[in-house]
């Protein structure tokens, strides 16, 4: 019988910068965008405790929100190689994810992972 495991808040970041520094690391990548839809429903305070222990590994980092419908924050997007998508739960809609992930491989952006915030 398996045990489900119950991370704190923190050792979900913890996990959450790990995994994009790995990530980065393993694309040779030294900056990240971190996208999402509607990040201001609580997911844009963890890609700042993302953005801020990343740039103490020298990884730079880009927050772009609602790419989807923000024609500026779509332009941006011509910069990045890689993109970890950071979702809100309940907030974002799943065809929206699909859209993102659309956007991303026309655009031929990585997709790094993915991040979902309770």
């Amino acid at each position: 019988k398996l045990e489900q495991c119950k991370f704190t808040t923190e050792q979900s970041m913890e996990l959450a910068i790990a995994a994009v520094k790995i990530a980065c690391d393993k694309n040779g990548l030294n900056h990240v965008c971190l996208m999402g839809c509607n990040l201001k429903e609580g997911a844009d305070a963890v890609c700042e405790n993302i953005r801020q222990a990343l740039q103490k590994e020298q990884i730079a980092v880009t927050v772009l929100d609602n790419v989807l419908y923000d024609a500026e924050a779509m332009e941006k997007l011509e910069q990045e190689i890689g993109v970890v998508l950071v979702e809100k739960a309940s907030s974002t809609l799943y065809n929206e994810v699909t859209k993102e992930i659309e956007l991303l491989k026309r655009q031929d952006i990585a997709v790094l992972g993915g991040i979902v915030v309770e």
